[in-house]
């Protein structure tokens, strides 16, 4: 939003019908919107890392070592972690900078920030494919600890219906069993006592 409204000054400073103290007017505004473009830069953080901005504890610049996320059990480079480059959007990185006060090196005449938003586009276009790619990811392996646990509880565990109707069954073998022992000790007490 900072950046099309810079481009709208930007626009509006190339109109002929503008006095010197009208585009000075458009000028202070677009060095405070740069200003603001650099503070949000250097305030995007997560974890203390900065992820815009240029500083030395950025996170995802290109060729730094805290760029990568694991994503696997292992570490196999390029299996189990993904190395991610994060583009600096800054107002020096973006060809917006406008120096200070009446040094002004870019200023609201310039057309630069019509090329910054496509900067900016492309890394939300990055950052947004990286998003999809870990959220892939995320499904991945949240199917294959389902699987696994799945694996797991059929090997460990036992069919419970099956194993109910089979206890079943071996205890009426077992009570069938007794009472015909049961019986098969009676009839000879009850020949005996016909006998006497």
């Amino acid at each position: 939003d900072i950046l099309q409204r810079m481009r709208e000054l930007s626009v509006q400073s190339a109109n002929d019908t503008l006095t010197s103290t009208d585009r000075s007017y458009l000028q202070q505004e677009y060095v405070a919107l740069a200003d603001e473009i650099d503070r949000i830069a250097d305030a995007t953080q997560y974890n203390t890392q900065t992820l815009i901005g240029n500083g030395a504890n950025s996170f995802g610049t290109s060729g730094s070592s805290s760029s990568i996320l694991h994503i696997g059990a292992n570490d196999s480079s390029g299996i189990d972690n993904i190395t991610l480059s994060i583009d600096t959007l800054t107002t020096g990185s973006l060809g917006i900078s406008t120096g200070s006060g009446a040094t002004n090196t870019i200023g609201v005449s310039t057309q630069a920030a019509a090329m910054a938003i496509t900067s900016v586009n492309s890394m939300r276009s990055d950052m947004g494919a990286y998003v999809n790619r870990l959220e892939h990811a995320m499904i991945n392996i949240s199917n294959q600890e389902f699987n696994t646990q799945d694996a797991e509880s059929r090997i460990r565990d036992v069919d419970f219906a099956s194993e109910s109707t089979q206890f079943t069954k071996n205890q009426i073998l077992t009570q069938s069993s007794t009472s015909m022992l049961a019986q098969a000790n009676a009839a000879p007490q009850g020949a005996l006592a016909l006998i006497g």
